[in-house]
């Protein structure tokens, strides 16, 4: 067994005996051709008969995916972030000081404002939020109720 590994290991292939390369390719390619043509047409049939199977007899692909209700229209809204009323109240501001800024950077800029806001600024928009989450949760404690009449 360590003979073989004593031997050293080529790394380049074999020399070719045969000096004039395009000639020697193409006699193969005359006489391989026909094999890889009907290679050819076998993988197209597999593909074709694999594609055209009903999914259930192609068998799972991937992860399932888990198709949604859809929402009630008539369903009380989430109540806001504190930080959202604070873009809400900031972001025209911020576009009039940078003309011709983009969404994503007005977006960035909101951010760095409301992380540079101290805790006494906060407050009333953290006022605000609270008072959001009490309505959000009345009207659909309201909105429950009216569903479980109905049912």
């Amino acid at each position: 067994a360590l003979s073989s590994l004593s031997s050293p290991i080529q790394i380049l292939p074999p020399k070719s005996s045969h000096t004039n390369h395009t000639a020697f390719a193409s006699q193969h390619n005359t006489r391989l051709q026909p094999r890889y043509q009907h290679l050819h047409r076998l993988l197209l049939k597999l593909f074709q008969v694999t594609f055209k199977m009903p999914k259930a007899a192609a068998g799972k692909r991937g992860k399932e995916v888990k198709k949604r209700g859809k929402k009630d229209p008539n369903a009380p809204k989430r109540g806001l972030s504190a930080y959202m009323f604070f873009a809400n109240e900031q972001r025209e501001n911020v576009r009039q000081e940078n003309p011709g800024i983009s969404f994503g950077q007005v977006g960035k800029i909101l951010g760095e404002r409301w992380k540079a806001l101290n805790d006494k600024q906060r407050t009333p928009y953290e006022a605000k939020a609270a008072a959001d989450k009490k309505r959000y949760e009345d009207e659909k404690q309201a909105y429950n109720a009216e569903a479980d009449e109905s049912s």
